[in-house]
């Protein structure tokens, strides 16, 4: 999915959903997980050594913020 449809979508209409909306959404696990942060590889890049990644930050179980970057 490309990065600024994502970022579209994710703000119209994921913000203020629960943690286990978004999953169904992005149909699959975290990569990462906390208690608050959920993380997504999207793509990687050079052999793995730099990857973007969906982070999504979530406040009593709903989701208040998510940033999109290559790491």
């Amino acid at each position: 999915m490309d990065a600024q449809i994502l970022d579209k979508i994710l703000e119209e209409q994921m913000i203020g959903k629960s943690q286990h909306e978004t999953k169904k959404f992005l149909g699959r696990p975290a990569d990462f997980r906390t208690r608050n942060e959920r993380t997504y590889i999207l793509k990687t890049y050079f052999f793995g050594i730099f990857s973007k990644k969906l982070h999504l930050y979530f406040h009593k179980g709903r989701l208040r913020d998510y940033y999109i970057g290559i790491f």
